[in-house]
């Protein structure tokens, strides 16, 4: 499967980062995130604009040769999910802008068409805070967990399936001992869409929250006993066998 992916050393900027089918099962996404444009972060340049792969899944459950590319301008398209109505909300982890020196994350949504197309409903609704990294939804809210901030952001969903922000914080986790921090890195949503919960590779924890009937979270606390991460984010070794957990998903 040609995936549109040169060979680059592994980059936490830049890398492919999720890859999940869509509700009906036609649709196989891959989002990669290339990085941000040149010089936003010192040191770190493209390796394309930040794109969205579609490849048809036929009834057998292989995925064609070919795909449908969307590219979304090094906003660093990262983890994703699927609303009720299968439209796609996105992380976009460097898509709101420098503030204060620092690029910001955004949440954007998108619609899939039956070809592959991802048609924009909102773009870039921009939250604030730094590395938007996963973006998941109980079908009325969306919640984003900001990897360098610490903290969870929340918007809604509107009927139209565009995402009005709630919250620039609408979670925080637990300071931990450590330079890097917690982490905050994959989330997932309980069946029930009454929980959310977060793993913090940082601080070794999974963190866990209630969600209200308006979108609030309530805490539930954290619980740990996972590896942490030791220096920062240095990928090469905290994201392989050697280093800390980063999926998390919920049954």
């Amino acid at each position: 499967m040609q995936a549109d992916q040169g060979r680059f050393a592994p980059d936490a900027l830049k890398d492919p980062t999720q890859i999940s089918l869509s509700p009906d099962g036609h649709h196989l996404l891959v989002s990669i995130k290339d990085g941000p444009t040149n010089d936003v972060i010192p040191g770190a340049n493209p390796t394309g604009p930040g794109r969205v792969l579609t490849f048809t899944v036929d009834g057998a459950g292989k995925p064609g040769k070919n795909f449908v590319r969307t590219d979304f301008a090094n906003r660093g398209p990262f983890g994703f999910s699927f609303d009720r109505k299968g439209n796609v909300d996105l992380a976009e982890f460097v898509g709101g802008g420098v503030e204060d020196g620092h690029p910001t994350g955004a949440a954007g949504s998108y619609r899939l068409g039956r070809d592959g197309h991802l048609t924009p409903i909102s773009t870039a609704v921009a939250d604030h805070q730094i590395d938007t990294c996963w973006v998941v939804n109980n079908g009325k809210y969306a919640f984003g967990s900001n990897y360098t901030s610490g903290t969870i952001s929340s918007w809604k969903v509107n009927p139209d399936g565009s995402l009005t922000l709630l919250h620039e914080v609408a979670g925080t986790t637990d300071a931990s001992a450590d330079s890097q921090g917690s982490t905050p890195l994959d989330l997932g949503v309980s069946p029930d869409g009454k929980n959310l919960y977060n793993v913090l590779p940082g601080s070794g924890k999974l963190a866990a929250w209630s969600i209200g009937a308006n979108g609030e979270l309530t805490k539930i606390g954290e619980f740990g006993g996972l590896p942490q991460t030791v220096n920062g984010d240095h990928a090469p070794s905290d994201f392989s066998a050697l280093g800390s957990p980063a999926g998390i998903d919920v049954s």
